[in-house]
């Protein structure tokens, strides 16, 4: 089964939106402001069982965000569970 969720960050939005792809059906999880967005994903983790993350939007943007999911992750696993490829 093809399942993985999708990030995308588009620096001229307020709010960003995470998906679940499964079996090439797309799913909202949700939209977040860039603040609550780190956690956002981490519970989507979770709630799905999924944790082979893709992320789009601008490079140096995606750089500082997956910055915050390791430190979101930390603080709650003490370790990194994500695997996180930028798309």
């Amino acid at each position: 089964m093809d399942k993985y969720i999708v990030v995308n960050l588009n620096l001229f939005t307020y709010n960003h939106s995470i998906f679940i792809i499964k079996n090439k059906e797309t799913h909202s999880l949700g939209n977040y402001t860039l603040e609550e967005l780190p956690a956002a994903l981490l519970h989507s983790c979770e709630q799905e069982d999924e944790y082979n993350v893709k992320i789009s939007g601008n490079k140096q943007f995606i750089e500082e965000f997956i910055n915050s999911i390791k430190e979101e992750e930390i603080k709650k696993y003490s370790k990194n569970k994500i695997e996180i490829e930028v798309i």
